[in-house]
């Protein structure tokens, strides 16, 4: 029970992330000078693999990969690609973890 409660919050959470996406492409295209960042994305990889909880095991060699784009897209495009990921993996629908690595 546990865990499908946290799993819920989970897509709570990224139902709740979508929605602010598709109001900031809301905004954006109303401001089409949309502003690239330096980031890291070390850190937006593992913020968004810490929201997917224990289903997600997040490990690197590396510790920083600066960048430079729009943080929003680029977390929903690692969301999505960790989402496939957990969806295509056989271990992560029986329960268990799907390892991801980044470097």
């Amino acid at each position: 029970m546990a865990r499908q409660l946290e799993a819920l919050r989970g897509v709570g959470d990224r139902i709740s992330t979508l929605v602010e996406g598709v109001m900031d492409y809301a905004r954006l295209g109303k401001d089409v000078a949309a502003e690239r960042e330096g980031l890291d994305l070390f850190v937006l990889a593992r913020e968004v693999a810490a929201g997917f909880g224990d289903a997600v095991a997040f490990e690197s060699e590396m510790s920083s990969i600066p960048i430079s784009g729009l943080p929003l897209r680029l977390q929903q495009a690692i969301r999505n690609v960790v989402q496939n990921a957990i969806e295509a993996t056989e271990e992560a629908r029986a329960g268990g973890r799907t390892p991801g690595r980044c470097g």
